[in-house]
C-alpha cells in the first residue's frame, strides 16, 4: 500500500514539475527553435550585448534560453560586469540581451519579450560579481542552458533548468534547485538544500553546515558525499530504489530511517527507482 501511494505520489510529482515550469519559466518551446519569450516592462530594458552597473543592488534574475549562464567571482572591477559570447548565428537586436536595473534587482534575459526564432543561435551569458560584494539572492532560470554559479557570496540562491546542468559552488545560506533532465551539482555552505528533478542526476557535497537536506527525484541517480564526521538521520522513501552506503556498518537502521553518528543533520530523500549512493567525502 505505502509503495503504491509513493508511485502515485511519484506521478503527481512528474505532473507537478511540468505545471511549475510551464507557470513560472517565461520560455514556452513552440516548434524548433522558436519559442515565446515574455516579460513585464521590457520597453525599460537596455539592448546590449555587454553592461556594467554598480553594486547598488542586492538580487540577480536571470532568465536564458541556451548555452550557458556563468556567475562567477572577479578580481578585476569594483563594479558588476556582464556580457554574452553567441554562436552559431549572427544576433539581431532582438536576440541580444536585454537588461534592466529594477531597484535593487539586476534583470537580464535572453532576448526581447514576444515570440522568436533563433535558428541556430546559441549563447553564453557571464556575469562577474567583484570579491567582497554579497548577493542577498540569485533566480537563474533555463531551458537548455547549463547554470553555474562559482566563488560567490549569496543568502539565497534558487535556480532551475529543463535539460540544461546545474552546478553551484559558492557560499550560500540557502539552496533551492530544480531540474527536470539536466544533473544537478550542490557544493555549498548552505545549512539548508531542496533538489527535485524527474530523471536528472543530483550530487550534493554535505557539509558539516548543511542541517536539512530535502531531496525529491523519480528516476535519478542520487549521490550524497558526507564526511565521515558529519552525523545523519536520513529518511529514505522509494518504491524500488536501491540504496548503497559507504558507513552502513556504523549506521543504525529502523524501517526507513537511517541514523549515523550523533544524527544531527536532517536529510529527507524520496524518488520511485533511482538508486541513492552515499559516499565518504574526505
Amino acid at each position: 500500500m505505502k509503495k503504491t501511494a509513493l508511485f502515485l505520489i511519484a506521478l503527481i510529482a512528474v505532473f507537478a514539475v511540468g505545471a511549475i515550469f510551464v507557470a513560472c519559466n517565461p520560455v514556452n518551446i513552440f516548434e524548433g527553435n522558436t519559442f515565446s519569450f515574455s516579460y513585464d516592462d521590457c520597453a525599460l530594458y537596455t539592448v546590449a550585448d555587454r553592461g556594467e552597473v554598480p553594486t547598488v543592488f542586492s538580487s540577480l534574475e536571470v532568465e536564458w534560453y541556451n548555452g550557458a549562464v556563468v556567475v562567477e567571482q572577479s578580481e578585476e572591477s569594483s563594479q558588476v560586469e556582464f556580457f554574452e559570447i553567441s554562436e552559431g548565428e549572427k544576433v539581431t537586436p532582438a536576440t541580444t540581451m536585454h537588461y534592466f536595473l529594477d531597484g535593487d534587482t539586476l534583470r537580464i534575459k535572453y532576448a526581447k519579450s514576444g515570440r522568436l526564432s533563433v535558428g541556430r543561435l546559441k549563447k553564453f551569458l557571464y556575469v562577474r560579481i567583484p570579491v567582497g560584494f554579497a548577493l542577498s539572492s540569485i533566480d537563474l532560470n533555463s531551458v537548455s542552458a547549463d547554470v553555474l554559479a562559482e566563488d560567490i557570496t549569496v543568502g539565497r540562491a534558487e535556480c532551475s533548468s529543463v535539460s540544461g546542468s546545474i552546478s553551484l559552488r559558492c557560499n550560500a545560506s540557502e539552496v533551492n534547485a530544480d531540474n527536470v533532465s539536466g544533473a544537478v551539482r550542490i557544493d555549498t555552505s548552505a545549512a539548508a538544500v531542496n533538489v527535485d528533478t524527474v530523471s536528472g542526476a543530483i550530487t550534493v557535497f554535505c557539509r558539516e553546515t548543511l542541517s536539512t537536506l530535502g531531496i525529491d527525484s523519480v528516476s535519478g541517480s542520487i549521490v550524497l558525499r558526507i564526511a565521515e564526521s558529519v552525523g545523519f538521520s536520513l529518511k529514505y522513501d522509494t518504491v524500488s530504489g536501491i540504496l548503497v552506503n559507504a558507513f552502513s556498518e556504523k549506521t543504525d537502521k529502523q524501517g526507513n530511517l537511517y541514523v549515523y553518528g550523533d544524527g544531527g543533520c536532517s536529510y529527507g530523500v524520496t524518488n520511485v527507482s533511482g538508486r541513492l549512493t552515499i559516499e565518504e567525502c574526505v
